[in-house]
């Protein structure tokens, strides 16, 4: 689609020995000045792995991240807006691009799979920002320079709730429009 996009790398995760152990998931991405687009691949899908509740059906959105500058303060606020929230957990990559190499850390949190089923639907915090979004990266042959929209078709079934739970993730009031 015209995205000049990173090597992949594994996602991993801090151990109880003081290590890293790999979370079976390995991702590339397309970095834009302030967002990314993902595309990840997951190797072994367990039905420990924290993607497990979405990988059935077709290749498709499975992850809807939402950034925020503190993991904690923003998932307190969603439990206090009465969402189902996950543990702030932590997570690593390898940064390989770019004119800064190293280990890029990001604390992350889920809306619980019962109230997003149809994608897991984070927040992220980047400790090391810099790493992830260096220059030399964000310029595609598409000439994308970001990314300003989403397009998510649901089941009307889901709608109401859907439109429910990100409208408190984001601690707004849903507005209609004339499309409905």
């Amino acid at each position: 689609l015209g995205f000049a996009l990173t090597t992949p790398r594994a996602l991993q995760t801090p151990d109880a020995a003081g290590g890293v152990r790999d979370l079976g998931q390995t991702s590339c991405h397309a970095v834009f000045k302030t967002g990314y687009l993902e595309l990840t691949a997951v190797h072994a899908p367990t039905p420990d792995h924290h993607l497990a509740p979405w990988l059935h059906g077709l290749p498709r959105l499975a992850i809807l991240a939402f950034g925020s500058s503190d993991a904690n303060e923003s998932q307190a606020r969603a439990a206090a807006q009465g969402l189902a929230v996950g543990a702030v957990a932590e997570a690593s990559r390898r940064i390989e691009y770019g004119a800064r190499r190293g280990t890029a850390r990001f604390r992350w949190w889920a809306v619980d799979a019962a109230d997003s089923p149809e994608a897991l639907v984070c927040v992220v915090q980047h400790r090391d920002a810099d790493l992830v979004f260096q220059p030399e990266v964000q310029t595609h042959p598409n000439g994308a320079q970001g990314l300003f929209a989403l397009e998510w078709t649901l089941p009307e079934s889901r709608y109401a709730a859907a439109l429910d739970v990100y409208a408190r993730l984001c601690a707004l009031a849903p507005e209609r429009q004339a499309d409905g």
